[in-house]
């Protein structure tokens, strides 16, 4: 959960956009790129930038759970926020910050949601404009 996952569309009109991120990367043992606060800063035009602590052996297998995985206990709901703010994106996953861009662009459009063919049960789904929260960014969360 938090993967950025880069991916070109067309507009009606048959316009291709051409999207792009920077995002701070470290390369994990098999050669994924992976959002590391701190690491040097690479654009990304297509693919994915995995969250901070994806397990390196993670599977595509029932059941299947990483190491540093934060998925609330089997029951309970899970929580993931994305702050759209500009040309940046935060994600935020059970309170942990999990994945980060800037020169995000295209900076607006629609919203999408990925769930790799597999059900999605959703208990609230909010749409907020954030010049209605005065707050700062969370603090990171190591």
């Amino acid at each position: 959960m938090g993967d950025i996952i880069v991916i070109a569309s067309k507009l009606p009109d048959g316009t291709v956009l051409n999207p792009s991120v920077s995002c701070e990367i470290a390369t994990d043992r098999d050669g994924e790129k992976v959002w590391t606060p701190g690491a040097p800063r690479q654009t990304v035009t297509g693919g994915r930038v995995n969250w901070a602590h994806r397990d390196v052996d993670w599977a595509d297998t029932l059941g299947f759970r990483g190491r540093d995985d934060l998925d609330a206990p089997l029951g309970e709901w899970n929580r993931l926020e994305v702050v759209a703010r500009g040309d940046t994106l935060r994600y935020i996953f059970n309170g942990r910050t999990v994945n980060e861009a800037s020169a995000v662009s295209p900076c607006e459009g629609r919203v999408c949601i990925q769930t790799e063919g597999a059900e999605m049960l959703v208990r609230r789904f909010e749409l907020w404009p954030l010049d209605r929260f005065a707050e700062p960014w969370p603090q990171r969360h190591p």
